[in-house]
């Protein structure tokens, strides 16, 4: 059964981003949260972790090491859950101040009118998917109308930290299920705001039993699979990106998710997706991660209609109009 309402199309332009897309507002890159988490003082009485640390500099897979295998106990699981939740609290610490400070390269605003062009309010449906876990899009770039399928879009104030108390349960099997059949009158997808879908969940979002509940590690597709909320934003994705020649523009993500990478490599073969990249690597950089440590991307850069090699604060400047954003604006918004 389709997620998507009968009667209503898709925009033909979505967008999704990875970690590399708050880079510039405060956020934080794979190699920061691994230090955060190897100094955070809960890992001291635990060498086993900071041995493992010390040899993987994935933090996701150091943490699903350690959650997943029996072998370890109780305390040391508690422990890494420690690490990792403070090291998510300081990465929205450094995102809440980032309109506080003096020397801010990219300007939030201009990109939040970026991100509304994703929506089109009276033809169609538009979709925003994130493979963040943050909370900058919330904070940030309310006045594009967005919303996120099944859970309340909380408004979050900017300089504030937010309330355990205000933390999102994710709903049940049975109400995930009865809301997103498609001829369901309350199905979220009829909304016609921009559908800011997170697919790897979300920092302040808990399971039924209270857990924090983000997909962090190896074996994402099971992780979703657990949740039924992430199992039918996962078909959203899968059945958005499956219609005809949707124009995909990707924005800091560096394609190591295998379960993404399979979704866009068989939308472009069978469903003529074009897919457009924003990354600040040299082309040849990028093209060297493709090729050689990306799952299922070994045909993607044959493949690939545009590619940019900029960070969002050389196309969202302060105070400014860059030449690479009409670039961007003349190639995909055309």
């Amino acid at each position: 059964m389709n997620c998507i309402p009968s009667g209503l199309t898709v925009s033909k332009k979505v967008l999704l981003t990875g970690a590399g897309f708050t880079k510039d507002f405060g956020g934080f890159l794979a190699s920061e949260m691994w230090a955060f988490i190897f100094n955070n003082t809960s890992l001291d009485n635990h060498q086993r972790i900071k041995d493992i640390l010390r040899h993987e500099f994935s933090y996701e897979s150091v943490y699903h090491e350690v959650i997943e295998n029996p072998k370890y106990d109780k305390k040391e699981k508690d422990a890494i859950k420690e690490a990792v939740k403070s090291a998510y609290g300081r990465l929205d610490g450094s995102i809440r101040g980032y309109r506080t400070r003096n020397n801010r390269t990219a300007d939030s605003t201009s990109l939040t009118s970026f991100i509304g062009r994703f929506h089109d309010m009276v033809n169609s449906r538009g979709f925003f998917f994130t493979l963040n876990q943050d909370l900058f899009v919330e904070r940030y770039c309310s006045e594009a109308n967005i919303s996120t399928p099944g859970i309340r879009l909380q408004g979050i104030e900017q300089e504030n930290t937010i309330p355990e108390s205000d933390y999102e349960l994710l709903p049940g099997e049975s109400k995930v299920s009865d809301d997103f059949k498609e001829d369901c009158p309350s199905n979220p997808l009829r909304s016609n705001k921009l559908h800011y879908v997170k697919l790897h969940g979300s920092c302040n979002w808990r399971d039924s039993e209270g857990d924090s509940y983000m997909v962090i590690g190896k074996n994402k597709s099971e992780q979703i699979s657990r949740e039924p909320l992430l199992r039918y934003y996962f078909k959203i994705f899968q059945e958005v990106l499956s219609k005809g020649n949707i124009e995909l523009f990707v924005i800091g993500y560096g394609f190591g998710d295998e379960h993404i990478n399979k979704v866009i490599v068989d939308s472009i073969r069978d469903n003529g997706l074009a897919l457009h990249v924003m990354n600040p690597d040299p082309p040849e950089k990028f093209k060297k991660i493709l090729t050689d440590d990306s799952p299922h991307c070994e045909n993607l850069w044959d493949n690939l209609r545009a590619y940019y090699p900029y960070n969002l604060s050389r196309v969202f400047p302060q105070n400014d109009k860059a030449v690479e954003y009409e670039q961007i604006m003349n190639n995909y918004f055309q």
